[in-house]
């Protein structure tokens, strides 16, 4: 199963944390901005975490936005 965060802010951080420590799952971290992401994954050692656009991350069996989904519909 694939589960996606979207968002890099405090919540998504701290949701990303918990599901790769606790899952063995796939975890699909969408972000504006992938490059910051790479680097938070990379610095906090994430197992089973991949990086991705909002468009990507959608596709995931499991949707979690962690900020306003007017965003999405914006398409920003």
């Amino acid at each position: 199963m694939k589960i996606s965060v979207m968002g890099t802010g405090n919540m998504g951080k701290a949701l990303v944390k918990q599901f790769a420590a606790n899952s063995k799952n796939s975890i699909l971290w969408g972000s504006r901005n992938p490059e910051e992401a790479k680097q938070l994954v990379e610095t906090l050692a994430l197992p089973n975490t991949m990086v991705c656009t909002y468009e990507e991350a959608q596709q995931a069996d499991i949707l979690i936005p962690t900020f306003h989904t007017a965003i999405l519909k914006n398409g920003q």
